[in-house]
C-alpha cells in the first residue's frame, strides 16, 4: 500500500463516520481510529511486519599450509 492509498483511505474513514478501521496484508497493517469529538482528524497507527532475517555466510576455515 503506498501513500496515496493510505490516504484515500483516511478520507474515507473520516467521511464514512467509522470509529475504527483495521486493514492487515501480508506485508503491513494499519489501525485508523477515529479521533475524539473535538476533532476532525484520525489517528493512525500503522504498523510494519517484520522481515525475515536473511542467512549469514560464513567465511570457511583458513587452510593450513603442507609441511
Amino acid at each position: 500500500m503506498d501513500l496515496k492509498e493510505i490516504q484515500a483511505l483516511i478520507k474515507f474513514v473520516a467521511k464514512s463516520g467509522a470509529q475504527e478501521v483495521s486493514l492487515e496484508t501480508e506485508n503491513f497493517k494499519i489501525n485508523i481510529k477515529t479521533a475524539s469529538e473535538g476533532s476532525d482528524q484520525p489517528t493512525i497507527i500503522q504498523t510494519v511486519a517484520p522481515q525475515a532475517a536473511m542467512p549469514v555466510a560464513t567465511a570457511p576455515a583458513p587452510a593450513t599450509a603442507p609441511a
